[in-house]
């Protein structure tokens, strides 16, 4: 994974963020329940406090104008409604 996101890193130019983001952990080969955030900006992950949040810090993220989505940028729609996210959340015990 280190080199993968090596690799990943050495694509970004200057004015790219990258964020990184998991609902579950692997510690010693076991999983875990913990979430994991991580970002080339750290101020998106101190405003992450739990998995709930990764959507709306990044959707506040984009509309303060900064973010510009590239040519090649895939629009996708939301397929999945918070309510369902929330209930699978439950269901995998995180909440």
């Amino acid at each position: 994974m280190t080199n993968l996101l090596g690799e990943l890193r050495k694509d970004l130019r200057a004015d790219d963020e990258l964020v990184l983001i998991s609902d579950h952990g692997l510690q010693d080969g076991v999983h875990t329940n913990e979430a994991m955030v991580a970002s080339t900006d750290a101020k998106i992950v101190k405003r992450i406090d739990s998995v709930l949040d990764f959507r709306r810090v990044i959707e506040d993220e984009l509309a303060d104008g900064a973010h510009r989505p590239q040519s090649d940028t895939l629009d996708i729609e939301d397929s999945i409604e918070s309510d369902d996210v929330q209930q699978q959340l439950k269901d995998l015990g995180y909440m």
